[in-house]
Protein backbone atom coordinates (compact mmCIF):
# COMPACT_ATOMS: atom_id res chain seq x y z
CA UNK A 1 0.00 0.00 0.00
CA UNK A 2 1.45 3.43 -0.67
CA UNK A 3 2.92 5.51 2.47
CA UNK A 4 0.70 8.38 1.64
CA UNK A 5 -2.58 6.09 1.52
CA UNK A 6 -1.85 4.78 4.87
CA UNK A 7 -0.64 7.87 6.22
CA UNK A 8 -4.07 9.32 5.31
CA UNK A 9 -6.01 6.34 6.57
CA UNK A 10 -4.30 6.23 10.18
CA UNK A 11 -4.71 10.16 10.61
CA UNK A 12 -8.41 9.79 9.79
CA UNK A 13 -8.77 7.09 12.33
CA UNK A 14 -6.77 8.87 15.24
CA UNK A 15 -9.22 11.68 14.79
CA UNK A 16 -11.96 9.73 14.97
CA UNK A 17 -10.81 8.28 18.30
CA UNK A 18 -8.93 11.23 19.42
CA UNK A 19 -11.70 14.08 19.08
CA UNK A 20 -14.07 12.37 20.96
CA UNK A 21 -12.27 10.84 23.33
CA UNK A 22 -10.73 14.15 23.99
CA UNK A 23 -14.39 15.76 24.04
CA UNK A 24 -15.57 13.10 26.21
CA UNK A 25 -12.92 13.37 28.92
CA UNK A 26 -13.72 17.50 28.91
CA UNK A 27 -16.94 17.01 29.25
CA UNK A 28 -16.85 13.97 32.34
CA UNK A 29 -15.53 16.87 34.69
CA UNK A 30 -18.29 17.71 37.16
CA UNK A 31 -19.26 21.42 37.49
CA UNK A 32 -22.16 23.93 38.68
CA UNK A 33 -23.44 26.64 36.62
CA UNK A 34 -26.47 28.41 37.79
CA UNK A 35 -27.86 30.95 35.67
CA UNK A 36 -31.28 33.06 35.64
CA UNK A 37 -33.28 33.98 32.97
CA UNK A 38 -36.03 37.02 32.96
CA UNK A 39 -39.40 37.63 30.77
CA UNK A 40 -41.39 40.66 31.81
CA UNK A 41 -44.85 42.09 30.47
CA UNK A 42 -44.85 45.70 31.72
CA UNK A 43 -47.89 47.54 31.97
CA UNK A 44 -47.15 51.61 31.84
CA UNK A 45 -50.29 53.89 32.83
CA UNK A 46 -48.30 57.22 33.42
CA UNK A 47 -49.03 58.24 29.75
CA UNK A 48 -52.92 57.68 30.37
CA UNK A 49 -52.46 59.30 33.44
CA UNK A 50 -51.18 62.69 32.14
CA UNK A 51 -53.95 62.88 29.84
CA UNK A 52 -56.48 61.63 31.82
CA UNK A 53 -55.89 63.74 35.02
CA UNK A 54 -58.56 61.93 37.29
CA UNK A 55 -57.62 59.03 36.15
CA UNK A 56 -56.05 56.88 39.18
CA UNK A 57 -54.64 53.17 38.97
CA UNK A 58 -54.81 50.82 42.53
CA UNK A 59 -53.28 47.86 43.48
CA UNK A 60 -54.49 47.53 47.02
CA UNK A 61 -55.39 51.06 47.59
CA UNK A 62 -51.73 52.19 46.38
CA UNK A 63 -51.33 54.79 43.44
CA UNK A 64 -49.87 53.08 41.02
CA UNK A 65 -48.29 53.95 37.40
CA UNK A 66 -46.66 51.40 36.20
CA UNK A 67 -47.06 47.43 36.85
CA UNK A 68 -44.88 45.03 35.42
CA UNK A 69 -45.20 41.00 35.69
CA UNK A 70 -41.74 39.35 35.96
CA UNK A 71 -41.37 35.38 34.87
CA UNK A 72 -37.49 34.34 36.16
CA UNK A 73 -36.56 30.69 35.83
CA UNK A 74 -33.50 30.19 38.10
CA UNK A 75 -31.57 26.97 36.23
CA UNK A 76 -28.68 24.63 36.83
CA UNK A 77 -27.20 24.59 33.46
CA UNK A 78 -24.12 22.21 35.08
CA UNK A 79 -23.85 18.67 35.08
CA UNK A 80 -23.74 18.83 38.98
CA UNK A 81 -26.13 19.12 41.48
CA UNK A 82 -26.23 22.29 43.84
CA UNK A 83 -26.78 22.01 47.43
CA UNK A 84 -27.88 24.49 49.97
CA UNK A 85 -24.65 23.51 51.43
CA UNK A 86 -23.06 25.13 48.82
CA UNK A 87 -24.74 28.50 49.14
CA UNK A 88 -22.26 30.44 51.52
CA UNK A 89 -24.33 31.43 54.67
CA UNK A 90 -24.52 35.49 54.42
CA UNK A 91 -24.62 35.91 50.88
CA UNK A 92 -27.90 33.26 49.82
CA UNK A 93 -29.26 33.92 46.34
CA UNK A 94 -31.67 36.29 46.25
CA UNK A 95 -34.32 37.99 43.60
CA UNK A 96 -32.95 41.59 44.12
CA UNK A 97 -35.34 44.99 42.75
CA UNK A 98 -33.95 48.16 43.21
CA UNK A 99 -34.75 50.00 46.54
CA UNK A 100 -36.49 52.46 44.70
CA UNK A 101 -39.70 50.26 43.39
CA UNK A 102 -41.69 47.13 45.34
CA UNK A 103 -42.78 44.04 44.82
CA UNK A 104 -46.86 43.42 45.22
CA UNK A 105 -46.74 39.47 44.98
CA UNK A 106 -45.07 36.72 44.32
CA UNK A 107 -45.32 32.89 43.67
CA UNK A 108 -43.93 29.81 42.20
CA UNK A 109 -45.63 29.23 38.73
CA UNK A 110 -43.50 25.88 37.88
CA UNK A 111 -41.02 23.46 39.56
CA UNK A 112 -39.60 20.19 37.95
CA UNK A 113 -38.72 18.34 40.98
CA UNK A 114 -40.75 19.86 43.49
CA UNK A 115 -40.28 17.01 45.98
CA UNK A 116 -36.75 16.77 45.75
CA UNK A 117 -35.59 20.35 45.10
CA UNK A 118 -38.04 22.29 47.66
CA UNK A 119 -36.70 25.69 46.11
CA UNK A 120 -39.02 28.08 46.88
CA UNK A 121 -39.27 31.61 48.04
CA UNK A 122 -38.44 32.52 51.78
CA UNK A 123 -41.29 34.10 53.13
CA UNK A 124 -40.22 34.95 56.53
CA UNK A 125 -37.41 36.51 55.31
CA UNK A 126 -38.87 38.66 51.84
CA UNK A 127 -39.05 42.22 51.79
CA UNK A 128 -40.81 44.48 49.31
CA UNK A 129 -38.16 44.43 47.13
CA UNK A 130 -35.75 41.16 48.52
CA UNK A 131 -36.95 37.54 47.90
CA UNK A 132 -34.36 35.08 49.58
CA UNK A 133 -34.55 31.93 47.73
CA UNK A 134 -34.31 28.71 49.82
CA UNK A 135 -34.24 24.59 48.51
CA UNK A 136 -32.45 21.63 49.63
CA UNK A 137 -31.32 20.81 46.27
CA UNK A 138 -31.25 21.62 42.48
CA UNK A 139 -30.56 18.70 40.05
CA UNK A 140 -28.46 18.93 36.69
CA UNK A 141 -30.80 20.64 33.92
CA UNK A 142 -33.45 21.33 36.05
CA UNK A 143 -35.12 24.39 37.04
CA UNK A 144 -38.14 26.87 38.57
CA UNK A 145 -40.07 29.87 37.10
CA UNK A 146 -40.98 32.03 39.93
CA UNK A 147 -43.48 34.55 38.91
CA UNK A 148 -43.24 38.19 40.48
CA UNK A 149 -45.33 41.45 40.13
CA UNK A 150 -44.10 44.79 40.85
CA UNK A 151 -43.69 48.38 40.14
CA UNK A 152 -40.28 48.03 37.94
CA UNK A 153 -38.90 46.99 34.95
CA UNK A 154 -36.42 44.25 34.13
CA UNK A 155 -33.44 46.75 34.19
CA UNK A 156 -34.39 46.67 37.85
CA UNK A 157 -34.52 43.30 38.36
CA UNK A 158 -31.55 40.77 39.43
CA UNK A 159 -30.66 37.41 40.83
CA UNK A 160 -27.29 37.31 43.42
CA UNK A 161 -25.99 35.34 45.80
CA UNK A 162 -22.92 33.56 46.55
CA UNK A 163 -22.24 29.41 45.11
CA UNK A 164 -19.03 27.92 46.49
CA UNK A 165 -17.22 26.82 42.87
CA UNK A 166 -19.16 29.14 41.14
CA UNK A 167 -18.02 32.59 40.90
CA UNK A 168 -21.54 34.13 40.03
CA UNK A 169 -25.14 33.57 38.83
CA UNK A 170 -25.15 33.76 35.02
CA UNK A 171 -27.89 35.98 33.54
CA UNK A 172 -28.78 34.95 29.57
CA UNK A 173 -30.91 36.64 27.32
CA UNK A 174 -32.56 36.10 24.34
CA UNK A 175 -29.19 36.66 22.05
CA UNK A 176 -28.61 33.68 20.28
CA UNK A 177 -25.16 32.50 19.18
CA UNK A 178 -24.48 30.01 16.24
CA UNK A 179 -20.64 30.03 16.24
CA UNK A 180 -20.14 26.73 16.96
CA UNK A 181 -23.55 25.28 15.07
CA UNK A 182 -22.10 27.30 11.96
CA UNK A 183 -18.22 26.09 11.92
CA UNK A 184 -20.25 22.23 12.57
CA UNK A 185 -21.74 22.82 8.94
CA UNK A 186 -18.42 24.44 7.44
CA UNK A 187 -16.70 20.84 8.70
CA UNK A 188 -19.70 18.78 6.97
CA UNK A 189 -19.60 20.75 4.20
CA UNK A 190 -15.83 20.45 4.06
CA UNK A 191 -15.51 16.47 4.54
CA UNK A 192 -18.64 15.87 2.01
CA UNK A 193 -16.84 18.27 -0.54
CA UNK A 194 -12.57 17.46 -0.15
CA UNK A 195 -12.49 14.88 1.96
CA UNK A 196 -14.99 12.21 1.01
CA UNK A 197 -13.52 11.84 -2.87
CA UNK A 198 -10.00 11.12 -1.01
CA UNK A 199 -11.20 8.66 1.04
CA UNK A 200 -13.33 6.70 -2.00
CA UNK A 201 -9.68 7.25 -3.78
CA UNK A 202 -7.84 5.16 -0.50
CA UNK A 203 -10.65 2.89 -0.46
CA UNK A 204 -10.49 2.55 -4.17
CA UNK A 205 -6.90 1.72 -3.48
CA UNK A 206 -7.15 -0.63 -1.13
CA UNK A 207 -10.19 -2.63 -1.56
CA UNK A 208 -9.82 -2.72 -5.22
CA UNK A 209 -13.47 -3.97 -6.32
CA UNK A 210 -16.04 -2.29 -8.88
CA UNK A 211 -17.06 1.48 -8.28
CA UNK A 212 -20.35 0.62 -6.65
CA UNK A 213 -19.05 -0.96 -4.11
CA UNK A 214 -16.58 1.38 -3.31
CA UNK A 215 -18.53 4.02 -3.46
CA UNK A 216 -21.09 2.64 -1.45
CA UNK A 217 -18.55 1.82 1.59
CA UNK A 218 -17.08 5.54 0.99
CA UNK A 219 -20.65 6.89 1.77
CA UNK A 220 -21.47 4.59 4.85
CA UNK A 221 -17.80 5.86 6.25
CA UNK A 222 -18.97 9.76 5.39
CA UNK A 223 -22.29 8.83 7.83
CA UNK A 224 -20.23 8.38 10.36
CA UNK A 225 -18.24 10.50 10.34
CA UNK A 226 -20.72 12.97 10.50
CA UNK A 227 -22.83 11.05 13.26
CA UNK A 228 -19.56 11.05 14.85
CA UNK A 229 -19.23 14.94 14.65
CA UNK A 230 -22.94 15.73 15.71
CA UNK A 231 -22.30 13.52 18.57
CA UNK A 232 -19.65 15.71 19.14
CA UNK A 233 -21.33 18.61 19.13
CA UNK A 234 -23.86 17.73 21.15
CA UNK A 235 -21.25 17.32 23.59
CA UNK A 236 -19.40 20.25 23.45
CA UNK A 237 -22.57 21.71 24.23
CA UNK A 238 -22.24 21.18 27.87
CA UNK A 239 -18.49 22.45 27.91
CA UNK A 240 -18.82 25.19 30.44
CA UNK A 241 -16.54 27.48 28.61
CA UNK A 242 -18.00 26.78 24.84
CA UNK A 243 -22.01 26.96 26.05
CA UNK A 244 -22.02 30.66 25.27
CA UNK A 245 -21.15 29.69 21.93
CA UNK A 246 -24.78 27.83 20.90
CA UNK A 247 -28.38 29.35 21.15
CA UNK A 248 -29.95 29.59 24.38
CA UNK A 249 -32.18 26.57 24.89
CA UNK A 250 -33.75 27.67 28.07
CA UNK A 251 -36.47 29.70 27.54
CA UNK A 252 -37.59 27.10 24.62
CA UNK A 253 -37.60 24.44 27.37
CA UNK A 254 -40.31 26.64 29.37
CA UNK A 255 -41.99 28.31 26.40
CA UNK A 256 -45.47 26.98 27.24
CA UNK A 257 -45.21 28.31 30.50
CA UNK A 258 -43.46 31.19 30.14
CA UNK A 259 -46.10 32.62 27.51
CA UNK A 260 -49.42 31.55 29.36
CA UNK A 261 -51.67 33.61 29.91
CA UNK A 262 -50.02 36.73 31.74
CA UNK A 263 -52.86 37.68 34.45
CA UNK A 264 -52.50 37.55 37.99
CA UNK A 265 -55.22 35.82 40.01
Amino acid sequence: MDLGILSLLLSIIGLLVGIPSLILAITAIKYQKPVYYIRNVTFDYKPFQDKVKKLKIFYENESIEKLTISRIIIFNKGNKGISKKNIVKNKPIKIELSPQYKIYEYKTLYNEQEERSELDVDRNYATENILPIKFEYLEPYQGVIIQILHNGDQSNLKISGNIREVKNIEKINDKNNYILINVYIFISSLMITIILPKIYNVISNIFKINETVNAIVCLTFGGVLIMILTLCLLKIKEIPFLTSFFPNDIPSRYLRILNQDWTVE
